[in-house]
């Protein structure tokens, strides 16, 4: 039998680990917690300043130089955000202007704005407005969605053919750059309910394919490119509903990713690096019964979020944002992610009461035998 005094409990875990595996990670200015050598290898990052293992929390993503820093030393280096994207930069990557710094992307894009069609980044923000099918009594379930485009053969053909298909239908999508893509623009769509998807669908598969023909590159534009989907927060009943869609996600990724056709990246981070809390409510969901799944289920959704890159952001006020689909120009794949999260805000509805587990099995046979509310 092991000597208790050759063991020690982890602050991160609160298990018992010999006293040789034993590592400091930092948590917060000067303060450090001792973990096992394991966990921080799979759980911690290493900053690229000071070297130290740094806990989820207390870090930063550098995205100029693809690096993680402790905040101690992000604040004590100098490093600065892009004015347009909001990215964290070491200072010797930053790009000036008017006293303000942009990576190199953001830079790039400042005089190149599809004749005045492409938008700074959430330059649309506070005017969206949703459209409804035209029969349709207008509600508040809708959904909306980014594409991203990069490596464009020309932008401005990009932003030209765009803006022409969208006055058609009232400018139901705008342009705006983003200092992720490289020569390309992000088309964001406004609210709209899933009948006026339908009703729109043949004409958009048309944009689609007149948007290839003029060089605009998706997916074959960087694995970085991502669609992502909000959706109206409406379509959840209460923190309950919410934090079943999540479990529901979380706990069955390996296959979210096969269908989304994206791995997790730093762009969307996979459920094993959201944080400290969810991650907790998401493994006591693994090992606990039907009494208390629902308990679970709010606390999941109430739980922290870190960054804003999380596959499922919550960091929106009115909407709840997927992140892990792969961008397309192919309307039947676009399609598919949609038709997915409305099926899985239906599923979660189903399961939120705990009597039925989140797997992907009785997701599976419940849509087999439901048809998906066309909200």
């Amino acid at each position: 039998m092991e000597n208790e005094e050759e063991l020690f409990v982890s602050e991160y875990s609160g298990n018992k680990f010999p006293i040789d595996e034993r590592v400091s990670v930092k948590v917060g200015h000067g303060e450090f917690q001792d973990w096992a050598k394991d966990e921080a290898i799979r759980y911690a990052y290493i900053c690229n300043e000071c070297g130290e293992y740094v806990s989820a929390g207390y870090v930063t993503y550098i995205q100029s130089n693809d690096s993680y820093v402790c905040n101690q030393c992000r604040d004590y280096c100098g490093y600065v955000r892009c004015y347009e994207c909001g990215d964290w930069l070491h200072p010797d990557d930053a790009f000036w202007s008017d006293d303000d710094a942009f990576c190199s992307h953001c830079y790039d894009n400042l005089d190149r704005d599809g004749g005045g069609l492409v938008k700074d980044y959430h330059y649309h923000k506070g005017t969206w407005r949703p459209f409804f099918a035209t029969s349709e009594v207008k509600h508040t379930h809708t959904f909306g969605f980014e594409l991203e485009t990069q490596r464009c053969d020309n932008v401005n053909d990009t932003a030209y053919e765009t803006d022409a298909w969208s006055q058609k239908y009232g400018n139901v999508l705008v342009m705006e750059h983003d200092g992720s893509l490289d020569d390309g623009v992000e088309i964001i769509s406004n609210p709209m309910s899933y009948r006026y998807w339908v009703e729109i669908e043949e004409d958009f598969k048309r944009l689609l394919d007149n948007l290839a023909d003029v060089g605009t590159r998706a997916w074959d534009g960087g694995s970085e490119t991502g669609f992502h989907i909000h959706l109206s927060r409406s379509f959840f009943k209460n923190s309950q509903h919410l934090g079943a869609f999540m479990a529901f996600i979380a706990l069955n990724y390996e296959r979210i990713e096969e269908l989304a056709g994206r791995s997790a990246n730093g762009y969307c981070y996979g459920p094993w690096e959201w944080s400290y809390c969810r991650r907790m409510v998401i493994g006591r969901l693994k090992k606990e019964g039907p009494l208390m799944r629902p308990m679970l289920y709010e606390q999941l959704a109430l739980a922290y979020q870190e960054q804003r890159y999380d596959s499922i952001n919550l960091y929106n006020d009115s909407t709840v944002e997927l992140r892990m689909f792969r961008a397309s120009l192919k309307y039947e794949r676009l399609n598919s992610y949609i038709r997915f999260a409305l099926q899985a805000v239906a599923f979660a509805e189903h399961i939120m009461c705990g009597d039925v587990e989140p797997t992907w099995s009785n997701f599976v046979e419940y849509n087999n035998t439901v048809v998906c509310a066309q909200v």
